[in-house]
């Protein structure tokens, strides 16, 4: 999941390690120049431009930091699209309980909205089908958003509480 974070800034550095690594890099420099890494091949494009900074260190550093560089590269990449995903369902839902200014929303009605929505991925989600209640319940497990048994009027029907969505837009969305 993306989630925001404080920026990493110069404050948070130790002075002490900020020295290590910049005669680290000193002393490594022609190395850090002309060093080709080879990447997994599920980088490519603009990842595996941001990838190679990273993986010439570790290589360079040695000691099994190779391997794992490149397991943490081709994981990143791997992840990469589905929480971006979940991060364009959770806004999806959002404009849904605001739209119909509701606190509940049944899974149905979301999997319908979504179904429609042109020039987003739903409606062809699923090889080329919309996506379905169970696919929308997947992409928003690692929020921690469940759907349940809500009231409608006199019927309950599966679906999902505005309040239980409060710290993952928090978090994810601006």
């Amino acid at each position: 999941m993306l989630e925001k974070r404080e920026r990493f800034t110069d404050g948070c550095l130790n002075d002490h390690l900020a020295r290590k690594c910049a005669r680290w890099a000193a002393d490594n420099e022609g190395r850090l120049r002309s060093h080709q890494p080879s990447l997994p091949e599920s980088l490519f494009n603009r990842t595996a431009d941001n990838w190679i900074p990273l993986v010439t260190i570790a290589d360079i550093a040695g000691s099994g930091w190779q391997e794992t560089a490149r397991q943490l590269a081709a994981t990143a990449a791997a992840r990469k699209d589905g929480d971006i995903t979940s991060v364009l369902l959770l806004q999806a839902i959002r404009e849904l309980f605001e739209e119909k200014n509701a606190d509940r929303l049944s899974s149905e009605d979301i999997v319908n909205r979504l179904a429609n929505s042109e020039g987003s991925p739903w409606p062809e989600y699923r090889n080329g089908k919309p996506i379905s209640m169970n696919q929308v319940a997947n992409l928003l497990k690692d929020y921690k958003v469940h759907s349940k048994q809500v009231r409608f009027g006199s019927t309950t029907r599966k679906g999902y509480m505005r309040d239980d969505f409060r710290d993952a837009f928090k978090r994810y969305l601006k």
